[in-house]
């Protein structure tokens, strides 16, 4: 979840394809809705509140491959 002002959103936009790109290129099966047989799945929502822009990005899918895309994203140390 990031919020930012407009300035930021191309940035923050570009980060969110990113990460769905290395989601898709290392997906645990296909994507769906779990209850309907898809192995993962994210749903992104973007929300504007007068100059703030909430971006969310949500994943579902199996315990490894969540663990394995926040090592791929986290911060160095």
């Amino acid at each position: 979840m990031a919020s930012v002002r407009p300035a930021q959103l191309p940035e923050v936009m570009q980060e969110v394809q990113a990460v769905l790109a290395w989601a898709e290129a290392h997906s645990p099966g296909p994507r769906g809705p779990l209850d309907e047989g898809g192995a993962w799945d994210a749903d992104q929502q973007v929300q504007t509140d007068g100059e703030w822009t909430t971006v969310t990005l949500t994943f579902t899918g199996p315990w490894e491959w969540g663990e394995a895309l926040v090592a791929r994203f986290a911060p160095a140390p």
